[in-house]
């Protein structure tokens, strides 16, 4: 019997798809970065990509890569969610900062 696989994307892929979409690039638009072929892979969830690529990647679409990462954590639906990560972040930084004074 065969089993039939369904991939899904992951978080990060979503969040990738949706700024490429939206920023109205294709997958060769962003050849200085990664391949086409590569770039599929991430959307489609099958690969992950490291830090210093989520920076090549948001540096050739020219967003900052927090904008991939909240996107990733937040979702792309860029509603409350968003607002709420970004909230928790900068609280959190707050935090660190009067730590370390």
């Amino acid at each position: 019997m065969t089993r039939a696989y369904t991939r899904r994307s992951s978080p990060f892929g979503r969040a990738l798809r949706f700024t490429r979409t939206t920023l109205q690039l294709q997958r060769y638009d962003l050849a200085g970065a990664a391949s086409k072929q590569y770039i599929g892979s991430l959307e489609q969830g099958v690969k992950s990509p490291t830090l210093n690529m989520v920076e090549k990647l948001a540096e050739a679409m020219q967003v900052h890569p927090l904008t991939l990462l909240v996107l990733t954590y937040a979702g792309t639906g860029l509603d409350d969610a968003t607002e709420k990560l970004l909230s928790q972040v900068h609280s959190q930084i707050t935090v660190l900062k009067d730590f370390n004074t």
